[in-house]
Order: C-alpha cells, then structure tokens, then sequence
C-alpha cells in the first residue's frame, strides 16, 4: 500500500493553487523527483526516435539546471565485501 502525504491550499473559488504530494516509500524523495521531473522534460521536449547521445546530452542539461551534479561515462568501482570484483561504466552519474 502506497501512503501519500498531501498538502494543498484553496482559493476562495476551491480552486487549488498548490498541491505536494510527497510518497512516504521513497529514498531522498526531492532528488528522485528532480531526476524523473528532468526526464520527463527530455522526453517532452525531444519526444522519441533520436540518437542515445543527445538524450544523454539534453538529460545532463537538464539535471544541471535542477542543481545536480553531473558527470558523464564515469567508470566506477564495482565491490562486494570490500573485494574488488569489476568496474562498471556509467552513461550518467
């Protein structure tokens, strides 16, 4: 079950102004909103059918301008119990 914390305020016409609807199951909820917020901008703007690489471009525009820090094709550390076991190659990170 999905439990939702609402606050909204009314006009006096009962229209709403603002509304925040924030899930309580979510880890660092603001950032999770901002990443899908600028992905949902991308698609949006750019719709289907481009190459990879200006998705990936357009995205990290779009999360700098949110405020995150963004670095692309990032190679990191892959460990299990502090032993090294690979390296991954991240698009975005």
């Amino acid at each position: 079950m999905i439990s939702l914390s609402t606050n909204c305020e009314y006009t006096t016409k009962s229209r709403i102004t603002k509304m925040s609807i924030i899930r309580k199951n979510i880890i660092l909820p603001e950032l999770s909103y901002a990443i899908v917020g600028a992905l949902f901008d991308v698609f949006n703007d750019l719709g289907t059918g481009l190459r990879e690489k200006y998705y990936y471009s357009a995205i990290k525009e779009s999360l700098e301008k949110r405020g995150l820090e963004v670095r692309q094709q990032a190679h990191h550390q892959l460990k299990y119990k502090e032993a090294l076991i690979g390296k991954l190659f991240l698009e975005i990170r």
